[in-house]
């Protein structure tokens, strides 16, 4: 005979840094074992179709951080788009937008007239502060690493929208 144990939850939201194909195997598995009143907590990795259409009803709610947001009402973003489709017939994803940042905040740093050497351009990039690209602001520490505001969106009737949106 099997023992019957009561799932006790004392914890407010579960983080799942996975794929969408082991996130949608996890979410149903959580509400079977009665593990429903938590928030689920996720990566950019989850921003796709493929976890919608495995699990929707079990992430309804569920937070995720994304670099890159091609359904926000950014200006920037929507002529991106729209020159990449044009261009590559697909629609880009977050790797398409950070190599497009990247690439104009080099060209840009790159042909300022203070730059004449290795040296001039890591001093410039350095100095690089709120570059607004495609996916957002990005400012570099003196370490070197860049830092950016992400987008955080919410799972809400099968979609992705984004939290505290204007």
């Amino acid at each position: 005979k099997h023992k019957q144990f009561e799932v006790v939850v004392d914890f407010d939201a579960i983080f799942i840094p996975d794929s969408p194909k082991k996130t949608g195997m996890i979410a149903p598995q959580l509400a079977f074992y009665d593990v429903d009143d938590v928030l689920l907590l996720g990566t950019n990795l989850w921003h796709s179709d493929k976890l919608i259409q495995m699990a929707g009803e079990y992430v309804q709610d569920a937070i995720l951080a994304d670099v890159f947001y091609a359904e926000g009402s950014n200006e920037n973003v929507k002529e991106f788009i729209m020159r990449f489709e044009a261009v590559y017939g697909q629609r880009p994803d977050f790797i398409e937008a950070l190599a497009y940042d990247a690439a104009m905040i080099a060209l840009q740093a790159a042909s300022r007239s203070r730059v004449e050497s290795r040296k001039d351009l890591k001093n410039e990039l350095r100095n690089l502060y709120n570059f607004e690209g495609v996916t957002g602001l990005t400012s570099f520490q003196e370490n070197g690493d860049a830092f950016k505001k992400l987008y955080l969106l919410q799972v809400v009737d099968n979609k992705f929208v984004e939290l505290n949106s204007p």
